[in-house]
């Protein structure tokens, strides 16, 4: 498979949250992968290429979440039945949060 990113992700199972704009349900999950401009996580369902949606990403108990939108970019079946792996890119991320998101991730590298 040929790697596409233009930015750097780790390997890190971080607890997000995810909430396709249209629908009142949200998923719980973790990262596979996360990066300064997206996440790849698994989901139970096949959400659609260009879907908008929310994702929080929890840090530590004592701070607030982070909170981003972003749009799936690709799907695909995960080894898990029934599951989906789905590049998830950020569309709208505050500056702050990126910020805190990468002071995050250090500290879990």
């Amino acid at each position: 498979m040929v790697e596409r990113r233009r930015y750097v992700r780790w390997k890190l199972n971080l607890p997000v949250a995810c909430k396709l704009l249209d629908s009142p349900t949200t998923i719980n999950t973790v990262t596979n992968d996360i990066g300064l401009r997206g996440l790849q996580v698994t989901l139970p369902w096949y959400p659609e290429v260009n879907s908008l949606l929310e994702v929080k990403i929890e840090t530590e108990k004592t701070e607030e979440p982070i909170l981003v939108k972003g749009e799936i970019v690709w799907q695909g079946r995960s080894q898990k039945e029934d599951n989906f792996n789905t590049g998830i890119y950020f569309t709208k991320i505050k500056s702050q949060d990126k910020e805190r998101l990468f002071k995050y991730i250090l500290e879990k590298i």
